[in-house]
């Protein structure tokens, strides 16, 4: 998946959340900007971990536990992550 890589982080401004890289300078260029919607900015962020885990899940359940591909969790475990992937 091609996304911007590193620990994605929330930092309130004063004004507005802003989701970037930890460490990375603040500039015009966050991952998101945010307008006085902490919810969303901590979601944003959280984004790359939970695709990561989704993935790590999907993976599982196809090597271990092929009989729950057909569930309901199994479905929508997919979408969300084919979600994620249609940017590429």
């Amino acid at each position: 998946m091609n996304y911007t890589k590193g620990d994605w982080e929330q930092v309130f401004d004063g004004i507005m959340y802003y989701v970037d890289v930890v460490g990375r300078k603040r500039n015009d260029f966050s991952i998101a900007n945010c307008y006085h919607n902490k919810a969303n900015a901590h979601l944003i962020a959280a984004a790359p971990d939970m695709y990561e885990a989704l993935n790590n899940v999907r993976t599982l359940i196809v090597a271990q536990f092929p009989q729950l591909i057909k569930s309901y969790t199994y479905g929508l475990i997919d979408k969300a992550l084919a979600k994620a992937e249609e940017a590429q």
